[in-house]
């Protein structure tokens, strides 16, 4: 599926051409994040309209250190379409575009990033390492593929973001409006992998679906956190202690014993 033009700003194409010249020299692996890829994923529904358009590109970054970080962001610098910011994670694109390099991997420590140049910078979203096994190839036009954020990936580094500043009211939003639309576009795995859930949850509720979908996302978060307990039981804390409708059904699915 090439992502369309309308939901997706085409200047975001070009920047994912230039990361990708940048970074397979370098070895450096790297997929969308954020509104892009939340987006691209409920553009899926023929007749999907996103509230906005996206003038921003969230893209995490493999890196083993710093170092290898800042040649990454010199090699789209010296393109002379990018120009630095006052935050170490972020460029500017033709003076339209804002660019996050969110870098993961061996830079890691103990899930959190600490950068130095051109000035301290600490980013925790341990997240990041984890989804970069769970993503969809896609190709953004003819000459150029490149991975984005799997949707329950989207939800988990939401949950993330809204435990950290829980007055990112959007962050809360962005995950009710997935679960609304994940039937329409997961319908074929629900089915054909968890239809017993349809049988689970009655029929006769008005948020029947949405509880069934909730459920579905949690069993995919809890492959998603197989390997790493630590962060699977913060999420479990964040949803269990919260109220937010059909987070309760997200909390079951990711409990759930293999």
């Amino acid at each position: 599926m090439i992502p369309n033009d309308n939901i997706i700003n085409p200047l975001l194409k070009e920047i994912l051409g230039y990361i990708n010249q940048a970074a397979v020299p370098l070895g450096i692996d790297f997929y969308v994040a954020g509104a892009v890829a939340r987006d691209y994923h409920l553009s899926k529904m023929p007749d999907y309209i996103p509230s906005r358009r996206t003038e921003d590109i969230d893209v995490a970054v493999m890196v083993a250190n710093e170092e290898e970080f800042i040649q990454l962001k010199k090699a789209l610098i010296n393109t002379s379409f990018f120009l630095e910011h006052k935050e170490p994670i972020k460029l500017i694109y033709k003076d339209a575009i804002e660019l996050d390099l969110l870098p993961f991997g061996e830079i890691e420590e103990s899930g959190i990033t600490r950068l130095t140049h051109p000035k301290v910078f600490t980013l925790d979203m341990p997240g990041f390492s984890l989804l970069n096994d769970f993503t969809e190839i896609v190709q953004w036009d003819a000459d150029l593929q490149a991975k984005i954020c799997a949707l329950e990936g989207i939800i988990l580094l939401k949950l993330i973001a809204y435990n950290d500043k829980p007055q990112r009211t959007k962050d809360l939003a962005d995950i009710q409006q997935i679960i609304k639309h994940y039937f329409d576009i997961s319908s074929d795995d629900i089915y054909n992998n968890h239809f017993e859930l349809m049988e689970l949850y009655d029929t006769e509720d008005r948020e029947y679906m949405p509880k069934v979908c909730a459920h579905v996302i949690g069993r995919k978060l809890k492959t998603m956190l197989q390997t790493d307990s630590k962060l699977k039981e913060r999420i479990q804390a964040i949803l269990k202690n919260s109220d937010q409708r059909f987070w309760e059904n997200i909390f079951t699915g990711l409990s759930e014993k293999d």
